[in-house]
């Protein structure tokens, strides 16, 4: 029987260490005003030094210059998702009505966004249209692709689009359940390409064959309205409950991970596996761990929740909730 020690170690990162500058703006054209002024509501608010109740509290926009458009500043931690609505007025019931195309989910109905990484340059989200889809002159794209035969990479998930030169670090996706990755861009009317990258390099990008892709290997979409595209499975071009050449899954009972919560000391208890891959992943679905077949592994959690996936050489799999106290 192979077991892997995992050994947590618990540290806690300064705030300046992890910001990210975020420009958020509106679009106010066309919309009667409240003398309230407009404002902003969301879950970033208190980590920004803003707010004392995220959705309770408002912070004020401010107005550029002789525009309709209001904007805010921040700086906010990095690698998570926020939610946020835009408010005309100053009571949280005068929020916009967010189109579905824009939400977080059918339910919940907030904006969002992930910030992905930690350069120096501002996150300028656009100034998205008072209760629209995206920036005027510009639609919604949101890609959505399903990651549940493929190993996520340390470095996340991402989208590249011939809007940005097929470049992967510009679209970086989010995971609100398994295995299921999504990312909103703003694109002028078009057709464009693109494809899924499991990393930051192109050397990640999905190997797709089929009618949904041109001889390079890109899919392609022409944008003449607000589009949310289907879920497709990662390298493949229907879903992953349609799509072929990926080897059947095996849960397998006989992986165990304790003890659970955890203090600092986990152990994976790989059963007759001989060849497996582990990755550890946040919540939010980004890696932070990946490795093969070690036998003692040494890194570094902050407290919270992850989600530990190990899948064997044999098509075998096992994925658990993992609570670090």
């Amino acid at each position: 029987m192979k077991k892997v020690l995992l050994v947590v170690s618990l540290a806690l990162v300064a705030f300046s260490s992890n910001a990210k500058k975020v420009k958020f703006s509106v679009d106010m054209t066309g919309v009667d005003l409240v003398g309230a002024g407009v404002h902003i509501t969301g879950d970033f608010q208190v980590v920004a030094g803003l707010a004392v109740d995220s959705f309770n509290t408002l912070t004020p926009m401010i107005k550029e210059g002789t525009t309709d458009i209001y904007s805010l500043e921040v700086e906010i931690p990095a690698f998570q998702k926020y939610e946020y609505r835009f408010v005309n007025g100053d009571y949280t019931y005068d929020s916009e009505f967010v189109p579905i195309a824009s939400r977080v989910n059918d339910f919940m109905d907030n904006r969002w966004i992930y910030v992905d990484s930690l350069d120096a340059s501002v996150m300028d989200i656009g100034a998205i249209m008072y209760a629209g889809n995206a920036p005027k002159g510009k639609k919604l794209v949101r890609f959505v692709v399903d990651a549940k035969n493929i190993v996520v990479d340390a470095s996340g998930l991402h989208v590249g689009t011939s809007a940005s030169g097929l470049d992967p670090k510009a679209n970086a996706l989010y995971s609100f359940k398994n295995n299921i990755y999504e990312v909103i861009t703003y694109v002028a009317d078009g057709t464009y390409q693109y494809r899924y990258v499991n990393g930051i390099a192109l050397a990640g990008s999905e190997a797709v064959t089929g009618s949904c892709v041109d001889g390079l290997g890109n899919r392609s979409i022409t944008v003449a309205a607000d589009t949310v595209l289907s879920a497709v499975c990662f390298a493949a071009c229907t879903s992953c409950e349609e799509a072929t050449g990926f080897h059947d899954q095996t849960v397998a009972s006989s992986i165990n991970i304790y003890p659970n919560p955890s203090n600092g000391v986990v152990t994976l208890d790989m059963g007759a596996l001989d060849n497996f891959e582990v990755t550890i992943n946040e919540i939010s679905g980004r890696a932070v761990y990946a490795y093969s077949n070690m036998a003692l592994i040494h890194t570094t959690l902050d407290k919270g929740l992850y989600i530990v996936s190990v899948k064997g050489s044999d098509g075998t799999y096992k994925t658990q909730k993992l609570v670090i106290n």
